[in-house]
């Protein structure tokens, strides 16, 4: 078993398609209609809102990351939501929405929880009940477990140190989490 870390943004786009097929969003909706507390600095005058279209196309004009500092070692400690939530309104758009494509897991986080929103259920519960389970992935969880470490799941390793050896990471929590990481 591994981490399955970015391969959750195909499990959040479907999330967020079975959404729109249900009825409860459209592609087109400003992502603010249904994360009320979304607001972003450095929107061009004029501009068009950011759509759940534009975070599933990386094209929405948002930052690549939250202004929360999880990719720093030795750690890596990845912000709950509320976290994210709160960074986001101190953040400056970097292009007019959907003009330019621009990686972004901040939008992707968000159109995780313009999905969960929608459904009035937490991401989590979403890719179990409406992907995982219904596919039979038994053994695909959206957050790995300690459980697993030391036998099912795999560990990473750094590159070689200079003294030729290499080291363990430790476990991360990859993804923003209603949870405290721990």
């Amino acid at each position: 078993m591994y981490s399955i870390c970015s391969i959750s943004k195909l499990f959040t786009g479907v999330a967020v398609m079975q959404q729109r097929d249900a009825g409860k969003l459209r592609l087109d909706d400003p992502v603010s209609k249904h994360l009320p507390w979304f607001a972003i600095g450095g929107v061009p005058d004029g501009a068009p809102p950011v759509t759940v279209f534009g975070l599933l196309t990386h094209s929405s004009g948002l930052p690549r990351e939250s202004d929360v500092p999880y990719w720093t070692g030795p750690a890596f400690p990845f912000p709950p939501a509320e976290a994210v939530r709160e960074k986001v309104g101190g953040q400056e758009m970097l292009y007019r929405p959907e003009t330019v494509f621009q990686y972004s897991n901040l939008g992707l986080t968000l159109a995780g929880e313009v999905a969960a929103a929608a459904a009035g259920r937490p991401w989590a519960d979403l890719v179990r009940g409406g992907i995982l389970e219904p596919l039979g992935m038994k053994d695909t969880e959206t957050d790995h477990r300690d459980r697993w470490r030391g036998n099912r799941l795999a560990s990473g390793y750094t590159s070689l140190r200079r003294d030729g050896r290499e080291r363990r990471f430790r476990r991360t929590r990859c993804g923003a989490s209603r949870r405290r990481p721990g």
